[in-house]
């Protein structure tokens, strides 16, 4: 069974950026919008892209 509390804790949309991000559908850059209009965290930002926000390398 999956741990329910790691997904409690997540952005709404963090699933739809994860996957997103994933398939190489988004930049960097356009996750730094994404966590400036609040769609995602900071901390998530960083868990998708291994880099400090707002880095865009």
């Amino acid at each position: 069974m999956a741990n329910t509390t790691e997904n409690a804790t997540q952005s709404l949309a963090f699933a739809k950026w994860k996957v997103r991000y994933e398939k190489n559908w988004c930049t960097n850059q356009q996750l730094c919008m994404v966590v400036e209009l609040e769609q995602i965290t900071e901390e998530e930002y960083k868990e998708l892209t291994k880099l400090e926000y707002p880095s865009v390398q």
